[in-house]
């Protein structure tokens, strides 16, 4: 009986400081050319698209294309999943094709500038930039990695909070810094390829995007 009770007892404190578990991605939403839609497999509105085309690779995966300004993928309802204070990842799988002169193409975005946010940027020479606003203030994380203006190769870019951390991922390629972003609490649409269905060239993403994912919690 005593052996049986110090069994239980160990479980009791093995199940108690157990970490727990991490949470599922909200979803991922993959082009889709039947429908020209982004669309998610847990059953998530789809993210609507002006303009663009579809793309084949080789292997015959598709995308879409964006060739011309203003062209974009918009989150459809009547919000998006924003992460509070949460940890959280927000990822595309997209390539630049041509980086216009002077421009800072969107990836993907959600909030503006003038509020909480979160944005997948390139830099004005196609560097990758997280741009991340909180109650606790904005920051602006720029990726080691080299830029992504090399003709439209396919690339991996993730902006992420774990704890008080944030931090951009490209391709495997980490950069990160302790901050304290606060709650994020970004309203409206999200977008991807431009910030807006009025964007100019400056804002466009001229190049493809295969997948986007929310993973919160």
């Amino acid at each position: 009986m005593r052996r049986l009770l110090a069994v239980v007892s160990v479980l009791l404190v093995l199940y108690a400081t157990a970490p727990p578990a991490a949470a599922a991605p909200i979803d991922t939403w993959a082009y889709q050319p039947a429908t020209h839609q982004l669309v998610g497999g847990n059953g998530t509105l789809p993210f609507s698209i002006q303009g663009g085309a579809t793309w084949y690779a080789p292997d015959g995966t598709a995308a879409i294309q964006f060739t011309t300004a203003p062209s974009l993928a918009t989150s459809t309802g009547t919000g998006f999943y924003a992460p509070g204070t949460a940890d959280f990842t927000y990822q595309a799988v997209m390539s630049m094709d041509r980086l216009r002169s002077r421009s800072t193409p969107n990836v993907f975005q959600l909030g503006l500038y003038n509020g909480p946010q979160i944005k997948l940027q390139l830099s004005q020479t196609g560097v990758p930039t997280c741009v991340l606003h909180g109650t606790g203030g904005r920051i602006k994380l720029t990726s080691a990695t080299p830029s992504l203006n090399d003709g439209g190769r396919q690339h991996t870019f993730a902006c992420w909070r774990t704890g008080g951390t944030v931090g951009v991922t490209v391709d495997g390629v980490t950069t990160s810094k302790v901050f304290a972003l606060g709650n994020v609490t970004p309203t409206g649409h999200a977008t991807a390829g431009n910030r807006s269905s009025t964007g100019g060239a400056a804002d466009q993403l001229f190049g493809k995007i295969w997948q986007l994912s929310v993973s919160i919690g």
